[in-house]
């Protein structure tokens, strides 16, 4: 898969800009038929709304949710330009695998237990 909805990326690099985050992403897919695997997108995008709430973190592993690929704009005189290069915006996500997953703290049942820590 390239860089569409559904598709599974690898956050590399992260920068924080206040009201959206920039990060560099991976996507591979798999050659069929083989175990091999080879790059199909690499590159910066934008973290906007939902997904900059989140605080997509470097090394976490994501599935591409509502995102968005642009190369127009209008010029200060309203005229139709198209840039070289495409913005990739990114609007949700979801994280993937165990190590996105926050830690799940255990309480000490024995301090929880002792009576004089009781507040009833």
């Amino acid at each position: 898969m390239a860089f569409q909805t559904g598709s599974y990326a690898k956050i590399k690099e992260i920068e924080d800009h206040g009201n959206y985050t920039k990060a560099k992403i991976a996507i591979s897919r798999k050659i069929k038929g083989t175990d091999k695997y080879v790059c199909s997108f690499a590159g910066w995008v934008t973290f906007v709304g939902k997904a900059h709430q989140c605080r997509p973190m470097a090394n976490q592993r994501i599935k591409l949710g509502s995102c968005d690929v642009s190369n127009g704009y209008l010029d200060k005189d309203g005229n139709q330009l198209f840039s070289k290069t495409p913005q990739y915006t990114i609007y949700d996500y979801e994280l993937q695998g165990e190590n996105n997953a926050a830690p799940i703290i255990q309480p000490n049942w024995e301090e929880l237990s002792s009576d004089d820590q009781l507040p009833f």
